[in-house]
This record gives C-alpha cells, structure tokens and sequence, in this order.
C-alpha cells in the first residue's frame, strides 16, 4: 500500500460548494483528479452511500472548516454532533462519465502517469420528501487508488497485461479483488449543497370556508345597455395582483391561466346542451399585461404585481343583448328580480418558477355585477 496518497494522487478542492438552489434543479461542478506518479494508476470514484450519519465535528476537523461561508448552511454541533448522510435519503450525488456523458454512482478509470482527468459531480436536487424549510445535502465522494505501490504498471508491466494474466481479463474480478484496497486506500471529497424550496403568496387571497380554497376576488361589473356592452367589451375590466416572495432568493415567476374554468353561479339565460345542463366555463377571458407575463420578486417578503385584464366573451355579451330585450317586458322582469343572483366564476392562475418544475396555483374567483350606467367598467 501507498504510505502517503497526496503523493500519488491530486485533487483542485476537497469541498464542492453548491450553494442554495430549488427543487429539481441539476447542478454540476467540476472536479479534477491527477496522477502524481510515473506509473500508470487504477482510480475509482464512487458517491459514499455506505455511511449512514457523518460527525460533524470530525467533517469540520477533516476539512478545516473554520467559518459558516464555506458551506451554504452551518454544520453547528451542539446537543446532536451528527448528521445525516444526503445519499441514503435522497440519492442525489452523481459522478458524470467523461466519454459517454452518463450519469451514474461509481466509476473506474486508468490514470496515465502525471496524467489529469476532469470529473463534473452532479447534484440533482430532490423534489420530494423535503420541509417546508427545504433540506441540507451533505455527502462524500470517494478517489479509491485500487493498485499497490509495487505493481507500477506503465514501467514493469501493462495493465493489459496483469488483467490478463491474473484476472482472465475479467475486471469485475478485479474490482472484487480489489474492495478492500479501495477502502483503506482513498481521498474523500466533501459535497454539500442547500433546498431552498420557494413559498410565493398574494396578499389579497382570503380563505373561503364554505369552499375551503384559498380564493382571490374580483369584482367585473356588467353595463346596462348594448352601448355599455359594447364599450366594456372593448376596455375590460383591470386589475393589478401583487405577489409576494417569502423566500431568501430573487425568484422570477412566468404566469398562465389554465384554458379551463368554471361556474360557480351563472346567469339564468345561460346556455343549456342537448341534456339541459347549463354551460360550465366562464363567460370571462383574462389576459396578462401590460408588461409581460414574468415577474421577478425579489427575496425576504419582496412583492410585485401583475395586470391583468378581464372581458366577456362576445357569445356571452350577445346573450345577455337578447336577456335584456326579453326582460323589457314587465312579467319578465318581475321573474327575473325575483331569481336574481350574481354571477361568479372561477378561475386558476398558474405561476411557475422559472427554469424548474415548481408550480404555484391561485384561484381567482369573479364575481359579475350590474350597473345601470354605460361606460367602461374598471376595477
């Protein structure tokens, strides 16, 4: 065996640093390993998933951690000195291959002598099984030197050749062999990284106890009169949304509303199908802008607001035409003050962390009420 390995084998950092990052996202960072000797070296990289807890005050002592900056989360020791070892619950460390790009758990390669190998170790960070204050991955990669000092392989023999001759060019029998070696004779590398996972909320949601949701409402008042319609039509109802950020990073958020909605109440002129049921989608389209469908918000309680505009859709605008002449007459006015409700639809807005798969759902419940004065309604 080697009596010193820092004289066989170099590594650029012993800490990979991957900082705070979201759920979902897959993050590399490059190591590079080199061979110091003038023999060729057998070198194995695998992620450690054999220890299940790590002692903090040993991981600060091994790697000379003397100031919270080095990790993107304190490794305090208190009461409990332990921690838990990110790849036996999450298993989200990977070594990427050099040649065929794929990722994967363990590898092994030949170290040419006073060669270098450039390594990219990849965190695929987790979108499950986390707190609402996200998870702290912590772990180790192995650089198993798996030849003896004496085998210099390079300068006596290939090898090719020792397989060959020793293994039946089997290296699986090898790395059997091997197992032990690998074990006593190893670097350790320290990997740790942060789940920050986002929370995003708008301060005039209110909760509805009849529904039990989490609601936003809005207000879209209907003009009286084909000339009022006609100009509501065309300028919509506005409102403006914020959105607040309760998180410790700058987020940008891209917002779309689903294509369907629905009828929490609708109007008694509404359309009925083949079997007398009453159209189910909202009478309503909305729209995002002015200024674009993304938002950044920026961290610790940031807000923003987003415009968006609400129209009747013109099947809906010739129906409620149609309801106004027939209510003309007195009989039907009588029925139609007796039976009158106000409309409400709803419908879901969809904001999604930009560049990851993290989705936030709001409910946007419209409620439509008369006005007996034309013009533009605004709210």
């Amino acid at each position: 065996m080697y009596d010193d390995l820092s004289k066989v084998l170099f590594v650029d950092s012993s800490i990979l640093n991957y900082a705070t990052f979201y759920p979902g996202k897959l993050l590399g960072s490059t190591l590079t390993v080199g061979n110091l000797t003038n023999c060729e070296q057998i070198v194995e990289l695998s992620v450690d998933a054999q220890s299940y807890t790590y002692s903090k005050r040993v991981i600060r002592e091994k790697y000379a951690i003397t100031s919270d900056n080095q990790l993107p989360f304190p490794l305090e020791i208190g009461e409990k000195d332990t921690i838990v070892n990110s790849e036996v619950k999450h298993e989200a460390w990977y070594i990427e291959n050099p040649i065929s790009k794929e990722l994967t758990k363990r590898i092994t390669l030949k170290l040419g002598p006073k060669a270098e190998q450039e390594f990219i170790i990849v965190v695929r960070s987790p979108s499950s099984n986390l707190k609402k204050s996200g998870a702290s991955l912590l772990s180790q990669i192995n650089i198993g030197v798996l030849t003896y000092k004496d085998e210099q392989f390079g300068l006596k023999d290939s090898f090719e050749e020792f397989l060959s001759v020793n293994y039946n060019n089997s290296m699986k029998e090898f790395l059997r062999d091997r197992k032990k070696l690998a074990v006593h004779q190893k670097l350790e590398i320290l990997l740790a990284g942060k789940v920050d996972v986002p929370s995003v909320t708008c301060p005039k949601e209110l909760f509805d106890a009849d529904m039990k949701e989490r609601l936003i409402p809005v207000v879209v008042k209907k003009p009286v009169g084909s000339a009022a319609l006609t100009s509501a039509a065309n300028a919509g109802s506005k409102f403006r949304l914020p959105f607040k950020n309760n998180g410790p990073q700058e987020i940008e958020i891209e917002f779309t509303f689903a294509k369907q909605s629905s009828t929490i109440c609708g109007p008694a002129f509404a359309p009925t199908d083949s079997k007398g049921n009453k159209s189910m989608q909202s009478p309503i389209d909305f729209t995002i802008g002015p200024g674009g469908s993304t938002l950044k918000l920026p961290p610790n309680g940031g807000l923003n607001n987003l415009n968006l505009t609400a129209k009747f859709k013109n099947a809906y605008q010739l129906l409620c035409l149609k309801a106004e002449r027939q209510n003309s007459l007195k009989q039907d006015k009588k029925k139609e003050g007796a039976s009158s409700q106000a409309e409400k639809y709803s419908h879901l807005l969809i904001a999604k962390v930009k560049d990851t798969a993290i989705l936030f759902s709001f409910i946007i419940e419209v409620t439509v009420v008369e006005q007996s004065s034309a013009g533009p309604s605004m709210s």
